[in-house]
């Protein structure tokens, strides 16, 4: 599978389309939440395609994505009361994260449209498209990317797909074995446990 550069949406892009928001960033910062940013932004570029409707290219991309989630932030309070406590309190954590980078900042945007701006679903929506398919790029730049139609690949613990990048900043997917009729698939991370359970254990 071959993901042109210019189509890849991009943090630091939509950082360069949109300008900086002084006002958004200083209530990210003030909220505890300044390293998420790039999230903040790239969920702005996805705001602003939706707002374009069939107009955007990346209308059919986004209408092949979840519309269901069952992580932290989708939960409620009686969710929190019916897991585990350790796991409560991560889910709680990122419950927080939603309130302080999509619904926080919903007013500082003033570019997006009255409508968008009071929708809580669609910042919801948004927020969980870039925290659960966005990779930060290879380059080292800390720019944070969601790659359409390349992030839909099943995933697994042994992934059988890899990604490349040229200097270009194009990427291809391929395969890394030969895979008989099934699943292609692919893993997000280290399939072991996360350093932030040793963190919040006290390890």
């Amino acid at each position: 599978m071959y993901i042109p550069s210019d189509v890849i949406l991009s943090s630091n892009r939509a950082i360069a389309e949109f300008g900086r928001l002084e006002e958004a960033e200083s209530l990210l910062q003030a909220n505890g939440v300044e390293n998420e940013m790039r999230e903040f932004y790239l969920m702005l570029k996805i705001l602003v395609e939706l707002e374009k409707g069939e107009e955007s290219p990346y209308y059919h991309y986004f209408n092949g994505l979840p519309r269901f989630f069952a992580n932290g932030p989708s939960m409620t309070p009686f969710c929190y009361r019916c897991i585990p406590p350790f796991a409560a309190k991560l889910c709680q954590k990122e419950r927080v994260k939603l309130n302080h980078v999509a619904f926080g900042c919903k007013s500082r945007v003033q570019f997006l449209s009255e409508k968008t701006r009071g929708d809580s679903l669609l910042w919801e929506w948004a927020f969980q498209i870039v925290y659960t398919r966005s990779f930060e790029a290879p380059d080292g730049s800390g720019d944070l990317c969601l790659y359409p139609i390349g992030d839909m690949f099943n995933h697994a613990t042994e992934a059988n797909v890899a990604y490349e990048y040229d200097e270009a900043g194009n990427c291809y997917v391929q395969t890394t074995t030969d895979v008989a009729a099934g699943p292609l698939t692919m893993t997000y991370s280290d399939p072991t446990i996360h350093p932030i359970c040793w963190h919040d254990m006290d390890f």
